[in-house]
């Protein structure tokens, strides 16, 4: 009997499983397409059959990168389930701070639009540019060979280090890790009768347009990562902390950078409270940004997504 796993989340079952109604891993779906509330389970939703699956570079072990997934889950587990718990503020190392980073990092690289980005999206302009790495034409082998190679590392530094990396996955590692000065993590915790939701764009990145001889350019101002329906992981950038909330939507204060704990840079995460306006804000974000539909746990909690 085949027991390799074919059902590819490319969000984490220890997330899903936070937004669970009952014990049997059943939530409620917002689908997207048909504006239907279906009840489903953790294992049906945000997945992909086969996703990871790679024939071309781990030909006797086609299943590897998940299960290279699965191991890097575990380790960022265990960090996330800490920033359910924490009161008002929670101390994590400096190496385990630069993991979550990179986790967040390969999120956004692991998702089934990214799959479909390099199978069926890129420009012209972009293959002949990829081709360099990837002389065959095959996007989708670009994609996995070196996602696969980043699951063996646990910083950026290691990302870098690695010459079977691509240059411009590391970049992308690197701007997704860091942003353009720098990234910091806040945990919100919702109070109010509004919850957070999940959907598939996850992260949800929100940028800020500007304009440089008359020029635009996008930049990553915060990542929203919904942890469960009370709490949620900010990655805010450094430029975000320094704009107006008109920019922004948030104070400086809500924003004000994470402290060093000591000369080992052990770094102190606030547990920073939100309410019905700004959780709303977020949930709607997330929501205009997604493809598929969102899940949530209690329908009375929707706030203004009950307009849906």
């Amino acid at each position: 009997m085949n027991t390799e796993p074919i059902k590819h989340h490319y969000i984490p079952q220890f997330l899903l499983k936070n937004f669970c109604l009952d014990d049997k891993g059943h939530i409620y779906f917002y689908h997207k397409a048909s504006k239907q509330i279906g009840v489903k389970t953790t294992k049906d939703v945000f997945m992909t059959y086969r996703l990871y699956e790679d024939t071309i570079n781990n030909p006797n072990d086609l299943m590897k990168i998940e299960k290279d997934f699965s191991k890097y889950e575990n380790e960022a587990s265990q960090v996330i389930k800490s920033f359910l718990t924490a009161s008002n503020e929670i101390t994590i190392s400096n190496k385990k701070a630069e993991m979550l980073k990179l986790f967040v990092a390969i999120m956004r690289l692991r998702s089934n639009m990214s799959s479909n980005f390099f199978k069926h999206e890129l420009s012209e302009e972009s293959k002949e540019f990829y081709s360099k790495y990837q002389p065959d034409g095959n996007f989708d082998d670009f994609w996995k060979r070196n996602l696969g190679h980043i699951l063996t590392c646990r910083s950026w530094d290691e990302v870098w280090e690695n010459d079977r990396i691509d240059l411009p996955f590391q970049k992308f590692m690197k701007r997704d890790a860091y942003g353009v000065a720098g990234m910091d993590f806040l945990i919100v915790e919702t109070r109010g009768k509004t919850d957070f939701v999940l959907s598939d764009s996850y992260p949800t990145v929100i940028y800020e347009q500007i304009t440089i001889k008359n020029k635009s350019f996008e930049i990553p101002m915060f990542d929203f990562l919904p942890l469960s329906p009370n709490r949620l992981l900010m990655f805010i950038s450094k430029s975000a902390q320094l704009s107006n909330k008109s920019v922004t939507h948030f104070d400086l204060d809500f924003l004000k950078p994470p402290k060093k704990k000591n000369e080992t840079d052990d770094v102190i995460i606030k547990v920073k409270k939100i309410y019905e306006k700004d959780v709303n804000y977020i949930n709607g974000e997330m929501t205009v940004n997604n493809t598929e539909g969102f899940i949530f746990k209690d329908r009375a909690r929707l706030g203004l997504l009950l307009q849906l």
